[in-house]
């Protein structure tokens, strides 16, 4: 009788035990999901090689096309290090600029989305990298990366840097069930 119980019950762990369902392995089922990816901007400055190690732990320098989809992103307002406007509610606040990633081969010219500071290497004058905004007129002309707009900065000039969550999946996993009797 007790194996027989035993059986029933590693038979619906495994999901077998109801009629037309398909066997799942008794061993592990795993689930994953999403949540959107947290995002801040920095309230402190860093100059362009301070840039790479400004992120608290668990988030790293954000490339634009990580942040580029503000529907895709929830800014972390309640982060500590995470700048806010008075009007930021729970989103980004916008007009604030921040050194970000371009996802280019180390540059220092003077043009924005090419503009790394070497790779985010060097803080001498001369050098640039780019600093991207969410644009607070909202009437202005669209550009290619609208609503955000880019410019280059001096390396050796300070600026905030924008964060972003390190990838997070959510998991559940189902173990088998044993028992003793």
């Amino acid at each position: 009788m007790q194996a027989l119980a035993l059986a029933a019950i590693v038979l619906l762990v495994a999901g077998r035990g109801a009629a037309g369902s398909a066997p799942r392995s008794a061993v592990a089922a795993a689930t994953t999901s999403t949540r959107p990816q947290r995002v801040y901007v920095t309230s402190a400055n860093y100059d362009g090689s301070a840039a790479p190690t400004a992120c608290s732990s668990g988030y790293h320098m954000a490339g634009l096309w990580e942040i580029a989809d503000l529907s895709a992103i929830r800014y972390a307002y309640d982060h500590p290090d995470a700048h806010i406007q008075l009007d930021s509610g729970y989103g980004a606040p916008s007009n604030w600029w921040g050194w970000v990633r371009t996802g280019g081969d180390p540059s220092a010219t003077n043009a924005a989305g090419q503009a790394n500071c070497n790779a985010w290497t060097t803080a001498e004058s001369g050098t640039y990298g780019t600093l991207v905004r969410i644009n607070a007129v909202w009437t202005s002309a669209s550009t290619t990366i609208s609503p955000w707009q880019a410019q280059t900065w001096s390396c050796a000039g300070i600026a905030p840097v924008w964060c972003a969550e390190d990838t997070v999946t959510l998991s559940r996993v189902f173990l088998p069930l044993t028992l003793r009797f």
